[in-house]
């Protein structure tokens, strides 16, 4: 069941006077339960496409559909709502509230979605748990390593239950032993979970535990391997 289409998409950046051109004619389908790897070396694009399927920029030429809906015609009213409800975001540098402690940081979204006050906690708490930091829901960010505040991200991500999750080198900040155990927890969360996964990474190794790697140079998908 196709999850993600990316049907012709161009993008261009424009500086001031200057337009900076970014992606060329991009095809993409990601099938529903798919965990997807872009590989690419900086400037390829793929943080760029990563960003439009999340609908925080509209392609300059080309459509989106995320389960068949066509984003890009959206109202950034309509996106906000959209984005809630079907996409989770891991980023590398784990936009954690340092103030706010793993539970609370994991919550946050229910609390925006107006979900009652007992089944947050029960959802917060299953969550912390299944990603192992049944120890740590009452630290704050600095209290906890970065393979930890990752996992907080992850939780976090994942609590609203959106079928789709977007990770932008969600391990880059993290030495290789802590990348690879949040690798494998990403890899049975998307096979427990059916969850939708798309990944950009520069690292090979890791994009080699995901079901397929697409490639990319200088604005366009060169290439793809699948390995599950």
């Amino acid at each position: 069941m196709e999850q993600i289409v990316v049907d012709g998409v161009d993008h261009t950046f424009h500086m001031g006077r200057v337009d900076i051109p970014v992606l060329f004619g991009v095809n993409l389908i990601v099938q529903k339960g798919e965990f997807l790897s872009l590989c690419g070396s900086s400037g390829s694009g793929k943080s760029t496409l990563l960003n439009l399927l999340g609908g925080l920029m509209k392609a300059s030429k080309g459509e989106i559909y995320i389960n068949d809906h066509q984003i890009g015609r959206y109202t950034e009213n309509e996106l906000c709502h959209f984005r809630r409800e079907n996409l989770g975001f891991i980023f590398q540098s784990y936009n954690l509230i340092p103030s706010m402690t793993a539970f609370e940081n994991v919550e946050l979204p229910l609390l925006f979605a107006g979900v009652s006050g007992n089944e947050r906690r029960d959802r917060v708490e299953e969550m912390l748990i299944k990603v192992g930091l049944e120890d740590r829901m009452q630290h704050r960010p600095n209290e906890m390593s970065g393979g930890q505040q990752q996992r907080v991200a992850i939780a976090r991500a994942l609590i609203s239950r959106a079928p789709i999750i977007l990770a932008d080198e969600p391990t880059g900040n993290l030495d290789s032993k802590t990348g690879r155990e949040i690798m494998n927890m990403m890899r049975e969360l998307n096979a427990e979970n059916d969850k939708t996964i798309v990944m950009v990474t520069h690292d090979l190794a890791q994009a080699r535990l995901s079901d397929r790697i697409v490639y990319m140079q200088d604005g366009k998908i060169t290439d793809e391997e699948v390995l599950q």
